[in-house]
């Protein structure tokens, strides 16, 4: 049953009829393998000397044998199969298997590998390491020579070559494990270490396959390939902070939020929204993203996707109302999204700005009509002008008449009292930024005013 190439082989083949009639034309059929040279057959009956072998009657309760001779082929290894059959004339009772029986021969040395992998970390966090083990083992009869595992990566991992066995290494996606010469009945294992690409998508699949190999004879390659199948969780962590300027801000002027959204990993964030809700105090003017993503007026901003240790920074520039007054302050939040972050809630910044107000206020003054006429009419006309930035509130515009002029009445709408002196105060109760008010003061020149 074990040889070597070169060596002589006898197959023995006994055929028994059970009864309880004897069978007639006995044939038996033995296909030699190709590895059996110059085979010799004779049998103890029917004068055999080549295959098909006639047997010709077989008494009830009797057996003939047929031997058959070879040489196996010099340069074969491995294990040979011989399957004969018997078939006759007279028809056959029984199980149609006791008909066909084989035999086998193993040539020169067979080591039987097998191969199993594990994954160290399922479901693996995409942006981290993955570490596969494998345990090759061979269960004989001879010691494997050669022994080496290829280790085919899948799509999503690159080789990491310093956190796997010393002796492994990588081209491409494909890693080779030498083990060498393994004992029958031993056992050894590598580990293989990759690094999950950060940009996997949640809930793929990496699928790994493994095979072992040997110089020696494997006589059943059906247990030496090995599969993993891992799955991935894509999760980010994100931090967010926003900061204004200037602050304090003047009534008025424009305002400028800069926001900042960083991932932390491991996997990189896709379709990320960050929404800011701008305060009631504020009208958008316009927003921009660093890595190209797209601002609206609401503001809503698409930024796709953002990597691991990525930061991108939203610029969103505001104007503040112009009506609101020193001490005053408004706060605004601002959110991100993005479906791989864990726990799936939005991560939120608030800021507060404090308000300061500031008027830029002028006065121009004309009289009609010029010259005037003794006792006669007199108007003079105040353009009070706010160049803001900020609302003017409790504005007051006082103007000393000359002697000589009395004092009639000012333009309906504003409070203008006449007081010592001929001083007149008038009181604007708000005049926005960039708007222009008008007092007329309506007087009289004095009769006894001498001509000039």
């Amino acid at each position: 049953t074990s040889a070597e190439p070169g060596d002589l082989v006898l197959f023995r083949i006994v055929i028994t009829n059970s009864g309880p009639s004897s069978a007639q034309h006995v044939t038996v059929t033995d296909i030699l393998p190709s590895a059996i040279l110059n085979p010799l057959v004779t049998s103890s009956q029917g004068g055999c000397t080549g295959l098909p072998c006639g047997l010709g009657e077989l008494a009830p309760n009797s057996h003939a044998t047929i031997w058959v001779a070879g040489v196996i082929a010099p340069t074969f290894t491995g294990v040979i199969t011989n399957t004969a059959t018997v078939s006759s004339s007279t028809p056959l009772s029984g199980s149609a298997a006791n008909r066909t029986d084989s035999a086998t021969v193993t040539v020169g040395d067979l080591a039987d590998l097998s191969l199993t992998k594990t994954d160290a970390q399922d479901p693996v966090q995409a942006g981290t390491t993955l570490r596969y083990t494998l345990t090759v083992t061979n269960r004989g009869p001879a010691a494997a020579q050669n022994v080496r595992i290829t280790d085919t990566l899948p799509f999503g991992v690159s080789y990491l070559d310093g956190a796997s066995t010393s002796a492994c290494s990588g081209s491409g996606n494909i890693v080779t494990c030498p083990v060498g010469v393994l004992a029958a009945g031993v056992s050894r294992s590598v580990t293989i270490t990759v690094d999950v690409n950060p940009d996997l998508p949640v809930a793929f699949s990496l699928v790994n396959k493994a095979r072992v190999g040997s110089s020696t004879l494997d006589p059943d390659l059906n247990n030496n390939a090995a599969v993993e199948d891992t799955e991935v969780l894509a999760t980010a962590r994100f931090s967010i902070t926003k900061t204004s300027s200037p602050n304090p801000v003047v009534a008025g002027q424009l305002l400028t939020y800069t926001v900042l959204i960083t991932n932390n990993g491991p996997a990189t964030a896709t379709d990320v929204r960050v929404i800011d809700s701008l305060p009631a105090e504020t009208s958008f003017f316009k927003a921009t993203a660093s890595n190209g993503g797209v601002c609206n007026t609401g503001v809503l901003c698409l930024l796709g996707s953002i990597g691991r240790d990525e930061t991108v920074t939203v610029t969103i520039v505001v104007v503040v109302n112009s009506a609101l007054r020193t001490g005053d302050a408004f706060t605004n939040a601002v959110v991100a999204f993005s479906e791989q972050l864990n726990p799936p809630v939005p991560i939120s910044n608030t800021n507060v700005t404090n308000v300061s107000d500031l008027a830029d206020l002028s006065v121009i003054k004309q009289d009609f009509p010029d010259p005037a006429a003794i006792g006669g009419p007199l108007r003079y006309q105040l353009l009070v002008r706010n160049d803001g930035p900020s609302d003017a509130v409790n504005v007051i515009v006082r103007d000393t008449l000359p002697i000589n002029v009395t004092f009639i009445q000012a333009t309906l709408g504003f409070n203008c009292v006449e007081g010592p002196s001929g001083r007149i105060t008038c009181t604007i109760p708000t005049l926005p930024a960039g708007e222009i008010r008008l007092i007329e003061l309506q007087a009289e020149v004095d009769t006894n005013l001498p001509t000039v």
